[in-house]
């Protein structure tokens, strides 16, 4: 992963928002669900479809 395979990233109060590109969000999804940040487990999902 580099960074061109990170678009727009959006942060809300609660929940951010990071597009992932060139085919890699499944690859993203799977580690970051089993990888702790700062010692805690974030809650990682596939955003719904835009408009």
């Amino acid at each position: 992963m580099s960074a061109e395979d990170i678009g727009i990233i959006t942060i809300q109060d609660t929940l951010t928002y990071v597009e992932i590109l060139n085919g890699k969000g499944p690859m993203v999804l799977e580690i970051m669900s089993h990888t702790p940040i700062n010692g805690k487990q974030l809650k990682v999902t596939k955003a719904l479809d835009k408009y």
